[in-house]
């Protein structure tokens, strides 16, 4: 298992270098739609601490007693030009009473994990032995149903859920570890009540400062490390204009995520002498 927390309690969470998963719900679908191939708790086991996932209600071929049709929140992957979109009253799976949603019908991409599953895992990965000491961000975004989202993040996590507030990039490992955190968009962040129950916020950055997954044969898997370790994290932190009060950790996103492209990020954070006597 790859973890962070023997990095100290006192290292902040914009001084770590972790993976992260776009669209980290959908583990199946053709080709160009499925993006992983490990659900929530196996990705945190193999050491992705950023879920990046969107969610819609989809329709099941299931009714309720009440007659009503059956919804479900899942994750999806779809461009929005595809997604076709209806304001109805459903019962949402798992509830008895009757729900405004805004159904989403793919005319192409696919829908992944139900949301009620993966905040299972999540909050089963905190709470497991080899995770207590970890945390896991899940990031929302390009979602419908906001409120009902929020419920459900609230419903499930329970005392895992994170509610310290404040700048979460400066937060400490040992404030955020057996957490799951939770962050809306500023859309979804615009739709809950004042109280927001611990959700967080974040804020989109330039593209120039996205960083693509780099071959992941030996020889560049090298590189990447001497590139990080010569320079590369002061370069992109530059070319992100946010105040020095306001840093931001380190999240490389990948597809597919799993052990070894996970430590090879966690090694970034404490590069061996071996590794350093090679860069010399």
């Amino acid at each position: 298992m790859v973890t962070y927390y023997e990095l100290g309690t006192k290292r902040q969470l914009n001084e770590v270098v972790f993976a992260g998963t776009h669209d980290a719900g959908i583990t199946g679908g053709g080709s160009g739609v499925q993006t992983q191939s490990l659900n929530i708790l196996q990705q945190a086991i193999g050491g992705v601490r950023f879920c990046d996932v969107r969610v819609a209600a989809a329709v099941t071929s299931q009714t309720h007693s009440s007659g009503r049709p059956v919804a479900e929140l899942r994750a999806f992957h779809a461009d929005d030009k595809v997604v076709m979109k209806l304001d109805r009253n459903v019962v949402l799976k798992g509830k008895d009473d009757p729900s405004r949603v805004t159904q989403s019908k793919l005319a192409g991409g696919a829908f992944g994990l139900a949301l009620s599953r993966m905040l299972e895992q999540a909050k089963d990965f905190v709470e497991s032995q080899i995770g207590r000491n970890e945390f896991l961000i899940l990031k929302l975004d390009k979602c419908t149903n906001w409120i009902q989202i929020a419920s459900a993040c609230w419903d499930a996590l329970g005392k895992t859920r994170y509610t310290g507030g404040g700048n979460l990039n400066t937060k400490t490992l040992g404030e955020l570890r057996g957490q799951v955190i939770v962050l809306f968009s500023a859309e979804g962040l615009s739709e809950l009540p004042a109280q927001k129950g611990g959700i967080l916020g974040f804020k989109d950055l330039s593209s120039d400062g996205a960083a693509c997954d780099p071959m992941w044969d030996a020889p560049n898997i090298s590189k990447m490390k001497a590139l990080w370790s010569q320079g590369l994290s002061d370069f992109v932190s530059a070319r992100v204009s946010l105040p020095s009060t306001n840093p931001f950790p380190n999240i490389v996103m990948t597809d597919f995520a799993d052990h070894t492209r996970c430590k090879q990020f966690r090694d970034l954070n404490d590069p061996t002498a071996e590794h350093l006597s090679a860069l010399s």
